[in-house]
């Protein structure tokens, strides 16, 4: 698994690494990333009425409009496959959630408005995130990308929509119904937060163990996938944000060269450029190249797609999603997991039990003998996948 330097994949710098196929946005092309969703009018009534559900706190309303029309004009998918995902784990997994996936939640139809200012702002933003990569005016085409892997998958753009843009602020105050913003986790601090340089000093199953640059301080996030693709002593830039917990960042962090997250550290309103110097900088080794590009902002996991994946290749994946992490679980549950030499894919495991379905799938599989590997893995991962797992004892024959 990839996770320190010693287990990260062979011959890939971080710059090189591709996103798996089937993750791209399904049947959209083009350059605008709003006209793209709106890519008809009788379609536009649906994505207002699901995101006015969502802003009213109704994930599970969402989910109703969205199975009206799950399929666009050429018969592919018309949403997005992490939206649907994100709506069923808020509608069906609420009672494990923490406040902190409310707050996410929150983010997330920040950064998917329709109107004018939102299309002004995904357009300006779009700019910067492709000056930052080196392609200032670049044809999108000819880059190998569309407007919308930009918008769905870039740390910068994501950063300047939510943040520098005012998207996230915009959102909690002309958007966000009561009942939303009652059950986020301090959400008005996060608009707040400033970017900040940080240091993974160590990696447990249950929790991460960062060293603040610039300040000394040394902080312990919930260890949901962040460091996947890092190991001890690797820099990286995010917004570390407050939660009931104590403290987490809103989004799984970017890697960057120690320099670039002490220049941050100092400078915290100069990180757009520090970052496109990082990124440009064709000199640096393999190990410490950067790139802003291919990034997933889930829900509940920060683990990357591409390290799921070879978790799954590692338990022998049949390609179908819902089996390949029920037989993950399966695998943990067994044991498999706990003598190999590298760390436990532990994160990994985590966001396959929280996919969808895959809790429903183990209470039919496992039985009473199997309480007590339930409970051990619930010591054994963080966040919500760990109450989950206690929640499914009871369902396999004990009293709550």
């Amino acid at each position: 698994m990839p996770k320190s330097r010693g287990r990260k994949p062979h011959n890939r710098s971080r710059k090189q690494q591709r996103r798996p196929a089937p993750r791209r946005t399904p049947g959209r092309g083009g350059l605008d990333p709003i006209a793209i969703r709106a890519e008809s009018e009788d379609f536009l009534p649906l994505m207002r009425a699901s995101d006015a559900a969502e802003a009213r706190g109704d994930a599970a309303g969402a989910l109703d409009v969205i199975g009206r029309r799950p399929y666009g004009h050429d018969g592919k998918p018309f949403w997005r496959p992490w939206r649907v995902t994100r709506l069923w784990q808020l509608a069906r997994l609420g009672s494990v959630l923490p406040r902190w996936a409310t707050s996410r939640w929150i983010l997330a139809q920040a950064a998917q408005g329709l109107g004018p200012t939102d299309r002004l702002r995904h357009q300006r933003a779009l700019q910067v995130a492709l000056q930052v990569r080196g392609a200032p005016g670049g044809d999108l085409r000819e880059l190998g990308m569309t407007a919308v892997d930009v918008m769905d998958h870039d740390w910068v753009h994501r950063q300047l929509v939510l943040y520098e843009l005012g998207g996230l602020d915009s959102f909690l105050r002309r958007e966000a119904s009561p009942a939303l913003l009652a059950g986020a986790d301090r959400i008005e601090q996060w608009a707040r937060t400033p970017m900040g340089g940080y240091r993974l000093l160590a990696e447990d199953p249950l929790l991460l163990r960062w060293a603040v640059l610039g300040t000394g301080e040394t902080v312990e996030t919930p260890n949901l996938g962040a460091a996947s693709l890092l190991g001890p002593g690797d820099c990286a830039l995010g917004r570390l944000v407050p939660i009931e917990e104590g403290a987490m960042f809103e989004a799984a962090p970017l890697f960057v060269p120690e320099h670039t997250a002490m220049r941050v550290a100092g400078d915290p309103d100069g990180w757009i450029q520090a970052v496109a110097e990082a990124c440009q900088d064709d000199s640096a080794a393999p190990e410490q190249q950067c790139s802003t590009g291919g990034h997933d902002f889930e829900l509940l996991t920060d683990v990357p797609l591409v390290v799921q994946l070879l978790a799954h290749h590692d338990v022998g994946a049949s390609g179908l999603w819902t089996e390949d992490c029920v037989c993950l679980v399966l695998a943990a549950l067994s044991g498999h997991f706990e003598h190999r030499p590298d760390a436990p894919p532990w994160p990994s495991v985590a966001a396959a039990l929280l996919q969808p379905h895959v809790a429903d799938r183990l209470a039919l599989l496992l039985g009473e003998e199997d309480r007590d590997a339930l409970r051990h893995l619930a010591d054994t991962i963080a966040g919500p996948a760990a109450a989950l797992c206690r929640e499914l004892v009871p369902d396999l024959g004990e009293a709550a």
